[in-house]
């Protein structure tokens, strides 16, 4: 069995993937040994030069493991610099749990994905990844009793949590919504941007991401954060967006967060002209 190793503990374990055409991935497991009870944070990172919209990724990652389960998935995606200097990471967080103790054992993944403009098709590879999982911790019978005691209040403290969670959820909808109308909500919020920004055409856009991001989370329930740029007007559709909703939203979602990394030319004009779009269309609603 293995010994107890206390949470402070941190051992990474990191392989890297041989870049190509300007794009690589690396993978990291947060430690090498684990106790059945408890859990280790698989990172995916994917790097290139350039900005978001240089490569597109056509599906989610979905990892083949070994006496391992995924407990809970997180994505992101982050530009830093400017043009030429400009660099992109898309970082996936899964939370593996055992199912078995022994050797955990993650597959390799295929990353596909499409350079932009030039739609060329390419592929990355991580390499598969393992780690030590301890046999589950033995419960003696003069345990029982205080175990079932440990049970009762564990349910007794989700309970409490659930009904605090579903009040702060059910106040910050509230303060989001105007009458509970996510539409009027991005009326009040468009037309004091438009004021902020004046003819900044890249301080609106990136205001215009936050409000839609916002309307897309309570409208539709999606976190917009979680898919790539392509992504979105589908996960609109299958949320129940109508599909002339989810063309217009998306393209200006997506427009506005790839203008929030990257140089932004404008004519004068052009934050009256697309204020204009948004207000009538949100408007009309």
């Amino acid at each position: 069995m293995l010994r107890t190793i206390t949470l402070s503990l941190v051992v990474i374990l990191s392989l890297a993937v041989t870049p190509h055409a300007g794009i690589s991935v690396s993978q990291s497991l947060s430690r090498q040994q684990i106790p059945f009870e408890d859990s280790v944070i698989f990172e995916v990172l994917i790097s290139w030069d350039g900005s978001q919209a240089d490569y597109h990724f056509g599906r989610p990652l979905n990892p083949t493991l070994d006496r391992l389960s995924i407990a809970g998935v997180k994505s992101s995606v982050s530009s830093a610099g400017t043009g030429s200097e400009e660099t992109t990471e898309k970082r996936f967080l899964y939370t593996l749990v055992p199912n078995q103790s022994g050797i955990g054992f993650i597959a390799p993944i295929a990353i596909s994905y499409v350079t932009w403009p030039d739609s060329i098709p390419g592929e990355l590879m991580t390499e598969g990844m393992s780690v030590e999982i301890a046999d589950p911790v033995p419960v003696s019978d003069g345990l029982e009793i205080s175990t079932t005691v440990i049970i009762v209040g564990v349910v007794a403290g989700a309970a409490i949590l659930a009904v605090i969670v579903l009040l702060v959820v059910r106040r910050e909808k509230s303060a989001l919504s105007t009458d509970n109308n996510p539409a009027e909500q991005v009326l009040g919020r468009l037309a004091a941007l438009k004021a902020e920004s004046d003819q900044d055409l890249k301080q609106f856009q990136k205001g215009l991401c936050s409000i839609l991001s916002d309307y897309i989370k309570f409208a539709h329930d999606i976190d917009v954060d979680e898919f790539d740029d392509d992504q979105v007007e589908q996960a609109l559709i299958e949320a129940g967006a109508s599909t002339d909703e989810a063309y217009k939203v998306s393209r200006w979602f997506v427009e506005a967060r790839l203008d929030k990394f990257r140089p932004v030319q404008s004519q004068p004009g052009d934050v009256v002209k697309l204020e204009t779009s948004v207000r009538n269309y949100f408007e009309n609603k």
